[in-house]
Order: C-alpha cells, then sequence, then structure tokens
C-alpha cells in the first residue's frame, strides 16, 4: 500500500515509519506533522492509507478526514488513539476510517491491524472493478493471488465448480495492441448480433491472444455451432485468426483449460477458414513425416537460372501440395519452406540482386499459423522467381503496397502511422493491423529497417560524412540514428564503412 503517515509526536512518527520499514513492503509516500499538511499529501499523493494520530495541535484527524472525504478523496484511514480517547475513535468510524490501534502502539498488533487495512482495501477495489478486470488478473497474474482473486469471482459471476463454462481461445498472429482491441470490439458487436449473453472477454498477456468465457452453458448444446456458424464469420471478414474451443467446471479450472486450448491451435494449420478446433476434432488429426525435398530444391534452383516459367510453376506447385498442405506438423512445414525459399533466393542472387523486402516475407513465413497465409507468403517468392528478383514485393494488398510506396517515397522526412493512415483514409488502428499481417513488420519497425537499409547503401560513399548520411535517411539526431544502426547491423556506421575497406 502507499502510504501517508499524519504525526505531531517524533517519536511516535519515528517509531511507525521504523515498523513500517522494517516489517513490510508498504511505500511511506509522505509524513506531515499536523492536519493541513496532511490535507495537502494527500491532494498531491494520493494514497491507499492514511495514518494519523485523532488529536494534534491546530487541525484534528478528525477534522482533516472530514475535509479530506468533502473534497472527493475516498482513501483509507487508520486513526492512532490514547485510551482516554474512545469517544473521538467512535467518530472516526463514522466518517469512515477502517480501524484504530491504541497508544502506546504495541508492533504486533500494529500490524495485525495494518494487514487488516490492506485485505479491506483490495476488497474494496475489487467491488469497484469489471469481472473482466477481475478475470484478467487472474488468468494473468500470480499464481499466489488466485485463490484470493478466485473466491470474488465466484461471488460477484454466480459460478461454482458445479456449473459449466465455455472457453473460445482466439489466436490472431503477431498484432499491436491497438489492432486486438480493435478485434476483441467486433467480436464484442458479432456476439452482440447473436444475442449472446453472460460472456466475458479475457486479453491473454503476451500472446497474441484473448479468451471469450461464457457463462452456465451446460444446456446450450449448439452453442459451438452457433459460434462457428454465425458470430465469427462476420469477424472473420476484417481479417484471418484461429481459434479453439472447449469447456470447464468452475473457475479454479480455468487457467489450464486455457493452456489446453493455447495446445489444440496447433490443429487449426490445416483447417478450412473459420473452423473451430476442440479436443474430438483434434483427435482425428495426426501428423506425419516426411524427408526434405531436397532433389525438388535443386530442380527449382536449376529452372530459375535457365528461367524455365513454366518448370518454375510447376516445381512450386508440387512443393504446396506435397509440403505445405500435407499432415505434417505445422513447425516442420514452416522450416521446410523457409528453407525451400531462401533455396530460390540463392539461385536469384546469383542471378539477380534479392531486394530488402524478402526479409519481410521470410519473417511473416515463419510466423504464419494457417497453411493458407503460408502458401500466400510463398507464392511471393514464387512470382519473383517468374520474374526479375529486384521486384520482390512484400504483399499484393493494393492498400499496403500504398503505404510501402509512401514510405519509399517520404522516408527522408518524419512520418507516422498516422499520417499514412490518413493518406489511405482508413484508422491508424486498422492500418497497424493490416499492415503486420501482409508484412510481418509493424509499420515503425518497417520503415527503420528500410531507412538503415538505404543509409548503407550510403555509407559505401566515403565523401558522406555520417551525419549527413543520417538526415538523409530521415535521423535528425546523429546519436540516435547511431543506435538503431548498431542495433540492426550489430556495428556502428563508422565500424560498417570499416568491415567494407572504406
Amino acid at each position: 500500500m502507499k502510504i501517508i503517515l499524519v504525526e505531531d509526536e517524533p517519536k511516535t512518527r519515528e517509531g511507525i515509519i521504523n515498523i513500517i520499514q522494517k516489517h513490510t513492503d508498504h511505500q511511506i509516500l509522505a509524513v506531515a506533522e499536523n492536519g493541513e499538511e496532511g490535507i495537502l499529501a494527500v491532494e498531491k499523493e494520493q494514497p491507499d492509507l492514511i495514518i494519523s494520530d485523532i488529536r494534534m495541535p491546530g487541525m484534528s484527524g478528525l477534522e482533516m478526514l472530514q475535509k479530506i472525504r468533502e473534497k472527493g478523496y475516498d482513501t483509507g484511514a487508520m486513526f492512532l488513539s490514547g485510551y482516554s480517547e474512545f469517544e473521538y475513535a467512535q467518530q472516526a468510524l463514522k466518517l469512515h476510517a477502517m480501524d484504530y490501534v491504541l497508544k502506546p502502539v504495541d508492533v504486533e498488533n500494529f500490524l495485525e491491524v495494518l494487514e487488516n487495512m490492506e485485505n479491506k482495501l483490495q476488497e474494496k477495489k475489487s467491488e469497484q472493478i469489471s469481472p473482466e478486470q477481475l478475470l484478467w488478473a487472474y488468468v494473468n497474474g500470480r499464481q499466489e493471488n488466485r485463490a484470493y482473486l478466485r473466491e470474488r469471482l465466484e461471488n460477484k459471476l454466480g459460478i461454482n465448480d458445479r456449473i459449466q463454462i465455455s472457453l473460445l481461445y482466439i489466436y490472431s498472429g503477431r498484432m499491436t495492441k491497438e489492432a486486438v482491441n480493435e478485434m476483441i470490439y467486433d467480436t464484442r458487436q458479432c456476439l452482440d448480433a447473436q444475442c449472446i449473453q453472460d460472456y466475458y472477454i479475457i486479453p491473454l498477456s503476451q500472446e497474441d491472444a484473448y479468451a471469450v468465457l461464457l457463462a452456465d452453458t451446460e444446456r446450450n448444446t449448439f452453442l459451438k455451432w452457433v459460434l462457428e456458424n454465425r458470430a465469427l464469420p462476420s469477424l472473420l471478414e476484417n481479417t484471418d485468426f484461429i481459434c479453439s474451443y472447449g469447456t470447464a467446471r468452475g473457475i479454479g479450472t480455468l487457467p489450464d483449460v486455457l493452456k489446453e486450448l493455447k495446445e489444440l491451435l496447433v490443429y487449426g494449420f490445416h483447417l478450412e477458414k473459420g473452423r473451430i478446433i476442440d479436443r474430438e476434432l483434434a483427435q482425428t488429426i495426426v501428423f506425419e513425416k516426411k524427408e526434405y525435398p531436397g532433389q525438388m530444391e535443386m530442380s527449382m534452383q536449376k529452372e530459375i537460372w535457365k528461367q524455365d516459367k513454366e518448370k518454375i510453376r510447376r516445381i512450386g506447385e508440387q512443393f504446396i501440395h506435397e509440403i505445405i498442405e500435407s499432415r505434417m506438423h505445422p513447425d516442420e512445414i514452416r522450416e521446410y519452406t523457409i528453407r525451400f525459399s531462401a533455396g530460390i533466393l540463392k539461385a536469384g542472387m546469383e542471378k539477380n540482386q534479392v531486394e530488402e523486402d524478402s526479409r519481410y516475407i521470410m519473417t511473416s513465413m515463419l510466423r504464419s499459423y494457417t497453411a493458407r497465409q503460408l502458401t500466400y507468403q510463398f507464392q511471393k517468392i514464387l512470382k519473383a522467381a517468374f520474374c526479375d528478383f529486384r521486384k520482390v514485393e512484400v504483399t499484393e494488398n493494393d492498400l499496403v503496397l500504398k503505404v510501402i510506396a509512401f514510405i519509399r517515397e517520404h522516408y527522408a522526412r518524419d512520418i507516422s502511422l498516422s499520417e499514412a493512415a490518413e493518406l489511405c483514409g482508413v484508422s491508424a488502428e486498422y492500418l497497424s493491423r493490416l499492415f503486420q499481417q501482409e508484412t510481418g513488420a509493424k509499420f515503425t519497425a518497417f520503415l527503420q529497417n528500410f531507412r538503415i537499409s538505404i543509409a548503407k547503401r550510403m555509407l559505401l560513399d566515403d565523401k558522406k560524412k555520417v551525419y549527413e548520411v543520417a538526415e538523409a535517411v530521415g535521423y535528425h539526431d546523429q546519436k540516435y540514428f547511431v543506435s538503431v544502426f548498431k542495433k540492426l547491423c550489430g556495428v556502428t556506421p563508422s565500424e560498417f564503412r570499416k568491415e567494407k575497406g572504406i
């Protein structure tokens, strides 16, 4: 807790500070010697708790608390009271002070009252927060806090161990927080449109995913069908995702069930768009083993050198059919596809110069969580094999191509995602989601990499100073430019030149 201490007696003041610092993790934000100072400290620090003497020269602790309440602060209060001040203590309780401690202060009693105060304040806070906030804390928080949060949730939601809850785990890929929030908003719209009630949405920390909890669903035997055929299709119009479904009994099993649902997502790689994975469906999928198609890669490289477009197309389709669309484990499929694509790019480099953009395609392959997405990225590499490897396109989406063209034209000045979104006539949140989905990189990361790519070429000209190169690629602070360059390249611009013999 964050505490303010208001006490006019130096010995008592020092004693309480010593007890709190020695025996607890609570933080003393400020110390005041009278009521007037106490009010100012509360206004400035907004603590969780005030510990105050009841009787002090000038404004008493009771008068101070009265004025604090009049100002709208509902801060917890604990008073220090002598035996002869019992009536004052009773008045303090009427002002919603939560407890009082008799003087002289006994250490064990003081710590016990302080612990009770902390529990009361936690209960008060939990009553004010929404069920979804409590669920978020329960799922994403520390193990040691779960027993307390579980009890609060069971009381708030009316769910016990006999009540069935259904869970939908939605994985949206590597997206920005803003984009995930927009998806959550769209999910609410879809569920509300189907008159689905008693649901709670829980963002899952560091997983680019969120869960939908539906309470008391045992009698609704068609729920999964309604979600799959009515609610989710409209959500899929705006973005791609995979999701899994399961049930649990009570709140206690929630973390374990969510873990199981996350593990089920791997089976969604091979399913058609919009299918919901559950345990029953996953049991029908058996992963197969295949050797890497090394001979096919050699044949592809040979045709690239000869530029036989028909054979390049045929081998590419063969790879999609035999590897990407196979029943291999998704991790192996991604590994083989990246390896095969690297072979294509290697052949292209011997024939020509591959542009920086191909790196984003490879990153997107690594992040592809469905066969559809991986095929889409692989076909970009194939398209380059048909044409000129200097024209590898990160995406075929017109909106994203427009943003990339905007970056290429204006990288030398200060540009932002908001400006790009305004140019395209869409919201920054939507563009952020679409851009990362298509390129595998956030707008700022793509811009940063593009600028450094240009800077590397410019640094090969020994007539240009480092600060001139920085200015030319949109960095007006040379130190920041050097920092970004080293982060991305592993060396400073000067070291880069030395490596190149300049």
